[in-house]
């Protein structure tokens, strides 16, 4: 029979059994030299005498299987943990995500724009259906965002504008199936004292020239730029951001 040098107790509960790096350092704690035998009656005079014969201990083996492992899912982790650029992983699927920075947007174009609501009392009853085309440079699916650069200034005096998300409007193809355009639904931001509710003004008094007469009017600035595009225009595009939304 052959004796086994246990595990120090207390040393195996200090170390991680979740590293890779702590599983290595116990199995190099392990005895590595031969067992002792179990004390046997003395022997006849003349008989044979017993040797001492190393034995592979089952906590050796297991520690050193533990360690392959480990590593083998210490180099899955670092794969999968890989970023693609322009890329998110949502519930296990890749979708696109934030191709174009603010700092460095895509310059797509205005294919079309049109005002899809009829004129009320309320002095912000405009809403404008806006396709444009982005060569298929920005893929996006279903509930994403994009971001508008208006040229600005806006209502802090900067320029280029801040960026502005917008819900887009159309499939992951867009309107025309080519995938290679992006539709919006923007309302036009009115804002005027005396008709509503109106905190701040862009505009010089008595310049509005729908509300010359008005104390304050706020137009806001990036809607504007969107409702105010024409065909051919250039449009300053951001993302697609957000999740999949169905």
């Amino acid at each position: 029979a052959q004796a086994v040098f246990p595990l120090n107790k207390s040393a195996e509960r200090s170390r991680s059994a979740n590293s890779a790096a702590g599983a290595m350092a116990m199995a190099m704690e392990l005895p590595t030299r031969p067992n002792l035998e179990v004390s046997r009656p003395m022997q006849a005079h003349g008989a044979a005498k017993p040797t001492s014969s190393p034995m592979v201990s089952t906590s050796r083996i297991s520690a050193v299987l533990a360690v392959a492992g480990l590593a083998r899912c210490a180099v899955q982790r670092r794969a999968t943990a890989v970023k693609k650029k322009g890329v998110r992983v949502v519930e296990g699927k890749e979708i696109p995500w934030n191709l174009f920075s603010p700092k460095a947007p895509y310059q797509g174009s205005c294919i079309s724009k049109e005002t899809i609501t009829s004129k009320t009392p309320l002095v912000n009853w405009e809403t404008c259906h806006v396709i444009m085309d982005h060569g298929g440079k920005v893929p996006y699916i279903e509930g994403q965002s994009i971001g508008i650069i208006a040229p600005g200034p806006d209502k802090k005096g900067e320029t280029p504008a801040k960026i502005r998300l917008y819900s887009i409007a159309s499939s992951a193809p867009g309107d025309d199936e080519t995938s290679k355009t992006v539709s919006l639904v923007v309302k036009r931001v009115v804002e005027v004292s005396g008709k509503g509710w109106c905190e701040y003004s862009n505009v010089p008094k008595g310049k509005d020239p729908e509300f010359p007469d008005a104390e304050k009017v706020y137009r806001g600035v990036c809607s504007s730029h969107v409702c105010d595009l024409n065909a051919g225009d250039d449009v300053m595009i951001t993302g697609p951001t957000g999740a999949e939304m169905l």
